[in-house]
């Protein structure tokens, strides 16, 4: 073979060689950055799961904080009863239903304001009655 003919089988060669291995590097880069999309879309599915459970409990909190305000209205409201309440000596011959028509209330209401009164056909002298 001449030298001009070996020299380009060498040159032929060596780019060859090269082009191979720059393929191989190619395939290794592109196996490489796949791992990483991979790996990616995993942390990405994971994220979005733990996005759903927040938003989830996100729910639940708001939900307390509003079942809380309604509590907190009615036990202001049953804070402004309780302060409302008066009380009534009871004379003799009172009942508690002619001491809820003189204070224009209903006799349950009454009742349920005296839980410590045992009998409420029966009233004491002197006792003292809760009224609005």
């Amino acid at each position: 073979m001449s030298y001009v003919t070996k020299l380009i089988c060498s040159i032929i060669t060596v780019g060859f060689l090269f082009g191979c291995a720059s393929s191989d590097d190619a395939i290794d880069q592109q196996k490489q950055n796949t791992s990483k999309i991979d790996e990616l879309e995993s942390k990405i599915s994971t994220l979005e799961l733990e996005l759903q459970k927040q938003q989830e409990t996100d729910e639940e909190i708001t939900e307390a904080v509003n079942q809380l305000g309604v509590e907190q209205e009615q036990a202001k409201s049953d804070n402004q009863d309780v302060q409302e309440v008066k009380t009534y000596l009871v004379n003799k011959n009172d009942t508690l239903s002619k001491i809820a028509i003189a204070q224009g209330m209903e006799l349950e209401d009454i009742i349920n304001l005296n839980p410590q009164v045992e009998n409420p056909n029966y009233l004491s002298i002197g006792e003292e009655i809760n009224i609005k």
